[in-house]
């Protein structure tokens, strides 16, 4: 194998391997995100079933998230400004859980 062949399959490798790395962290962070989602779904599922305070801890740990302005931003831009995942819309749960608490 000529030295040229060897630097072009070298840099083949080290390209696949980092596209196989992103493709990985794009994994783990959506499974995060859909976890997340689902987290607050159930707690939508509770509050329609009367149980305010399974919700309000959820929803509190979903908007509690450390996630920017930025992040919550484009969450609405790409899922609407009616996804129950924004989190206005969340807090707006929140608030009704909290109201029915007291």
């Amino acid at each position: 194998m000529t030295e040229k062949k060897f630097l072009f399959t070298k840099k083949k490798i080290a390209i696949i391997l980092l596209f196989i790395g992103i493709l990985l962290l794009v994994f783990i962070f959506d499974s995060k995100q859909q976890a997340q989602f689902n987290s607050v779904n159930t707690a939508y599922t509770e509050m329609e079933n009367g149980d305010f305070e399974a919700a309000l801890k959820k929803f509190e740990a979903y908007v509690n998230t450390k996630h920017t302005s930025l992040y919550w931003n484009f969450l609405e831009l790409v899922n609407g400004k009616n996804s129950p995942v924004t989190y206005n819309n969340v807090e707006v749960a929140l608030q009704k859980c909290k109201d029915q608490m007291h």
